[in-house]
Formats: C-alpha cells, structure tokens, sequence
C-alpha cells in the first residue's frame, strides 16, 4: 500500500513544540501498533494552521491528506462535521481536544482517534460484512467501540502522551479469536467498551425480493437508535477487495441513503 501523506494541521492553542512532539508520538503508534495490524503506511508532517481556514488544504500540498486539530468547533466547522476534503478533493478530517481529559498530555487520544479512523475509514462510509448470511454489516471505525480507552507511548524526550485504543481485523470476524483491541480489552467480536459505540446494518428480504437495511447506533449514555435506510433501486451491495489478506471484506455502502 503506497504512504499517505498527512498534514497534521494545529488550528488550536497549543504551542508549536508541543504539538510536534504530539505528532511525533502519533507517528509511532501508527509505525509500530496500527500499520501490522492495518496495513496503512502513513507519514505525518505537523503544520502550523493558526489563520488558515480549516476546511482548506494547509501548506500547499496538493498530494496530503489533512487532520485539523481544534480547540472547539466553530458553526462553520460543525455544519461541515467531523469529515470533508481538502480544496483537492482528498480525505480532511477533524479531531477537537477534548477539554476534561485529566491526562496532562491527553490532547493526543482524541487527535489518535480521529487519525485512525481518517486512515482506516477515510470517507467514513465503508462497512464490514460480519455475517453474509445473515446480512448484518458493521460501520468500520475503528476506535468507536473503545472509545476512551487510552494507552500511553514515551516520546524520545521522556514525555508521555496518550493515544487511542484501536479495534482489530479479529473484532469484525463473528468467528474471530483474541485478541481483538490493541490493549486487549475484548472478550468478544463486536463487544464494545463502557464508553465504547457502534452502527450496525441490519438487511432483510422484503416485497419481490428488495432488500431492506435497518441501520441500529448505540452511542454511550443513549438509548439506541434504530433507523430505516432505503437503498436505491437495482444497486447490487459488492463486496471491495480486501488491502490485506487479514482485513475482512468491506463495502462501500453508497447505496444506502436515509429517508427524505
């Protein structure tokens, strides 16, 4: 898999030394605990965005990907939510600090959260298939069902930061075996963390053969939302090829839209 290029933007209030050295440690989780595990082979460069408009490629780099780092989101950045493109059409995410993290260096788990899930899932559309026969699927976001669950990575200065607990390939597989979060947290495939959530697509036969989705969230402290998707007519679902011979096989759910 070719190296993604990952403009690492700080539009927030931390100093340019501290955020390089946050970026540092990300770079090493995602070297050493997330590219075996993944496959994704990505290099960040950490850019200084204060006055740059986050919803913009910072640095001129047509070719990079791009994680706006915020201390909170502004009107603007909400309409447009956690996810967009760079003026070049490429993947842009959004990670805000979360302000009640107790961990003096917490700032990295929120930001390790939102790359992972930028990298793994870069549209936030692809779904895994947990069980073809039964057509249920599982939104692929990685950290979701660990969210919160943090470990702590040294940097080379002898400071500790915090970054994401991230699921495995094994957490998708319903015939999965351990382990199947980075921290080892699971017991089971699909199990979610305390604070942990998930979307789940649920199909099923209806009138002449159409096929139904039921989409089910559950989200922490919230009862679980069940909505009904109403697919397009005549579009197959297809299976994407899998990047490695581990990740089990995902879709591009395109075709599921939500009521008007």
């Amino acid at each position: 898999m070719a190296t993604i290029e990952v403009a690492v933007v700080n539009c927030s209030g931390l100093t340019h030394p501290e955020f390089t050295s946050g970026v540092e440690v990300l770079q090493r989780q995602l070297d050493v605990h997330v590219r075996p595990r993944w496959g994704t082979d990505a290099t960040l460069t950490p850019v200084d965005g204060i006055g740059i408009k986050p919803t913009l490629e910072p640095g001129g780099n047509s070719a990079a990907w791009a994680l706006v780092v915020l201390d909170t989101m502004s009107a603007a950045a909400v309409y447009h939510g956690y996810r967009d493109l760079t003026r070049w059409g490429l993947p842009l995410g959004r990670a805000v600090i979360d302000p009640v993290l107790d961990h003096p260096r917490g700032w990295t788990l929120p930001v390790s959260h939102a790359l992972l899930e930028l990298l793994t899932n870069p549209n936030d559309a692809a779904v895994v298939s947990v069980s073809c026969a039964s057509r249920r699927l599982v939104a692929k976001r990685v950290c979701d069902p660990v969210e919160k669950d943090g470990y702590s990575i040294v940097h080379a200065s002898g400071t500790e930061y915090l970054v994401s607990n991230f699921v495995l390939p094994s957490w998708f597989d319903s015939t999965g075996a351990r382990p199947f979060d980075q921290m080892q947290l699971l017991d089971n495939p699909q199990e979610i963390s305390p604070n942990g959530g998930r979307s789940r697509y649920f199909g099923s036969t209806g009138a002449q053969g159409a096929c139904h989705w039921t989409l089910e969230e559950r989200h922490p402290g919230a009862a679980t939302i069940v909505t009904q998707l109403v697919p397009p007519a005549a579009v197959p679902l297809v299976a994407a090829a899998p990047s490695s011979a581990t990740e089990p096989p995902v879709f591009e759910p395109s075709d599921f839209f939500l009521p008007p």
